[in-house]
């Protein structure tokens, strides 16, 4: 038979409640700068200044397939 006694737990040993050290601040996420968008090439005309997914010729080439064109779906 196995007893349940006073289970003593290590000095510490609790997660999430640290303190801060003195003098440091907590990290945070750097956001990387907007791209330019004269420098980005369409994926699927190569012209330069916009994205495929503001393509004319992209949305034209779904509706001549049937497909409905939404450019907010990824295929990844």
């Amino acid at each position: 038979m196995v007893t349940q006694g006073n289970v003593k737990h290590k000095k510490g040993a609790k997660k999430g409640n640290k303190p801060m050290s003195k003098g440091k601040e907590p990290m945070k996420a750097k956001l990387a700068p907007k791209k330019d968008l004269g420098n980005d090439k369409c994926h699927f005309c190569n012209k330069l200044g916009h994205y495929q997914k503001d393509c004319p010729k992209s949305k034209a080439w779904f509706e001549k397939k049937g497909i409905p064109y939404n450019p907010e779906t990824s295929t990844k």
